[in-house]
């Protein structure tokens, strides 16, 4: 990976021209809707690279929904001059307007949110990906409301506690690593885990038939979110949860 300072910070993850094929057989090319002109995917290939689908499910949710078609951007380049002319492809075309469903897009964010900032006791949203936003009008969607008789009954489950630090802690700004958090988190799982007890309900160790609510300390996804809901289960964040029982 190189790293270019000056107006703009840039990343190449270009590697070294000798060690590419120097041969001009390569090429750079692009996916697009054939209705507005939308580019969604760009690659560099040879052969009949181009016209092969990508084992990549924002690219095919976007594929499969628009009439699409691929062209080439440019043709008989070096493996090297392909790279680069991908790489800096995928910045333009963001800055054009262009959302797309790269995974991997040095200097673009290509499919990918940005990651959170977590703000002290403030419950984060549960983001849809920015293809899914774009292209199909889906919406971010909140933790549910806190029902006192689900919450009886629930599971406290378990996710990395890499980043969320700064959710439970005020003095902490910057990254704390998951030993720290853990020990800032547990306690607050454990007042919880009293405060069911003593109201009568019970903490499943798994998310068993009886549990009737998720409870979740950091982030979880738009996805995960429906497959839970259409389970059955209310999906509670630590956060109002540590609210709602406050009040009691």
């Amino acid at each position: 990976m190189k790293i270019t300072i000056g107006n703009d910070i840039k990343i190449t993850t270009v590697p070294d021209e000798s060690g590419l094929s120097a041969e001009p057989v390569y090429y750079v090319y692009e996916w697009f809707i054939k209705e507005t002109n939308q580019v969604f995917y760009i690659g560099k290939g040879k052969g009949q690279r181009y016209k092969q689908e990508k084992n990549n499910p924002y690219f095919l949710s976007v594929k499969n929904h628009y009439d699409c078609d691929t062209r080439f951007v440019k043709e008989n380049l070096t493996e090297y001059e392909a790279l680069i002319l991908e790489e800096s492809l995928f910045s333009q075309r963001e800055k054009e307007g262009h959302v797309l469903t790269n995974v991997i897009a040095p200097n673009a964010l290509g499919a990918n949110e940005r990651p959170d900032n977590y703000e002290f006791m403030k419950t984060p949203v549960i983001k849809v990906s920015r293809v899914d936003k774009y292209y199909f009008q889906k919406e971010d969607v909140h933790y549910d409301e806190i029902d006192m008789e689900k919450l009886l009954k629930s599971h406290i489950y378990k996710t990395t506690f890499y980043g969320i630090a700064p959710l439970y802690d005020d003095s902490i700004n910057g990254f704390v690593n998951q030993e720290k958090t853990e020990d800032i988190v547990k306690p607050l799982i454990q007042k919880v885990n009293d405060f069911i007890e003593k109201k009568g309900g019970k903490t499943y160790k798994s998310p068993a038939k009886s549990a009737k609510s998720l409870i979740f300390y950091g982030q979880i996804t738009y996805e995960s979110y429906f497959t839970y809901k259409t389970k059955g289960y209310d999906v509670y964040h630590l956060v109002d949860v540590l609210k709602y029982i406050d009040r009691y």
